[in-house]
């Protein structure tokens, strides 16, 4: 099966890439609303650089990592992360290109657009992007990490996805914490810095992976790489995508212990996304109705010959529309839910 629908992504290259932490500058004044906190925040994200060590807990899953983020104005943003707790993984990413370091048994593929949209990145600078659907206001302020922090919080405007609270640090702007939240109120992921020194530059031995061994393998993907063998024909197309999704990515992708690339289509609202994998029915065992792993909704159903399985960071309803909406090729008409 797809390897995300087995309750083990908050493992894997794709755990490291939603639990990447933007930074700000520290040059700004300090904002005075949400809009402006967003605003510096998506400035700034390139521009300060940090270590530190952090916790990401998905259900009942809890992972610490520790992330080396370094930020040049000539050479752009590079990250290592490091597994602090399970099995030993890394990643290694550019603007350009991702290296993972897995145990050799992990048949986990790379998904690129996350890779390149953490969820520091994928916060708009600009909180207009996001409306109607989403509404931001200042929430209190806290400790995170022995810092000073402020709340902001996106508040969703319908149950067709979570809602968010975010805690910059006041000194420097750098995201210390993110939860997301589910329509009744309950935190279902949490991010969170547990250390944290703000640097000057980081080192490119700091940057370097740890060397192969025994028991581990080494990735290597460049981002927007698009496969162009497959049995799947293209023409896959969203009939009536809940209000706000809009298609962002249609591409062809390689997973370990597939016999063929798997075609991928990304929907997104400006912050919530939607991946939905197609593969031909032989080719998998067939996966009916919902699954849920924490914060991520996932959905299956068959039509025309295919398995799809939509999967995101939305509520249970809104990843079974999504799937419902898909339509193979030359097909006009929703069929075969």
């Amino acid at each position: 099966m797809i390897p995300i629908a087995k309750r083990r992504a908050a493992a894997g290259c794709l755990t490291f890439a939603l639990a990447l932490f933007g930074a700000v500058s520290t040059l700004q004044a300090q904002p005075q609303t949400s809009a402006q906190w967003l605003e510096w925040s998506g400035e700034a994200r390139e521009q300060t650089s940090f270590v530190g060590s952090l916790l990401y807990q998905h259900g009942d899953a809890i992972e610490t990592v520790r992330i080396w983020h370094a930020a040049d104005t000539g050479s752009g943003v590079r990250e290592r992360l490091q597994s602090l707790s399970g099995p030993h993984r890394e990643i290694l990413r550019d603007d350009a290109v991702v290296t993972c370091v897995l145990p050799a048994s992990d048949s986990r593929f790379i998904d690129s657009r996350q890779l390149r949209n953490p969820l520091s990145a994928r916060i708009p600078s600009d909180i207009t992007a996001l409306e109607p659907h989403y509404a931001s206001q200042l929430g209190n302020q806290d400790r995170v990490a022995g810092r000073q922090a402020q709340q902001v919080r996106l508040t969703p405007q319908d149950g067709l996805r979570y809602g968010y609270a975010l805690w910059f640090d006041d000194q420097s702007g750098v995201l210390l914490r993110a939860e997301v939240i589910s329509p009744s109120g309950e935190v279902i992921e949490r991010l969170m810095m547990l250390d944290i020194e703000i640097r000057e530059r980081i080192t490119d031995a700091e940057l370097r992976l740890t060397e192969t061994k025994p028991g581990l393998t080494r990735v290597t993907k460049p981002l927007g790489d698009i496969e162009s063998a497959s049995n799947i024909a293209s023409g896959w197309s969203l009939a009536a995508p809940p209000p706000g999704f809009e298609l962002e990515m249609d591409e062809l992708q390689e997973i370990s212990g597939r016999p063929q690339p798997v075609r991928h289509l990304m929907v997104s609202d400006g912050l919530a996304s939607v991946s939905i994998y197609i593969e031909a029915l032989e080719a998998t065992n067939p996966i009916q109705g919902p699954l849920q792993m924490g914060a991520m909704s996932a959905f299956g159903r068959a039509i025309a010959g295919h398995q799809i399985i939509a999967v995101g960071e939305v509520p249970a309803p809104t990843v079974k529309r999504i799937a419902q909406a898909v339509n193979p090729p030359n097909l006009s008409k929703n069929a075969g839910n």
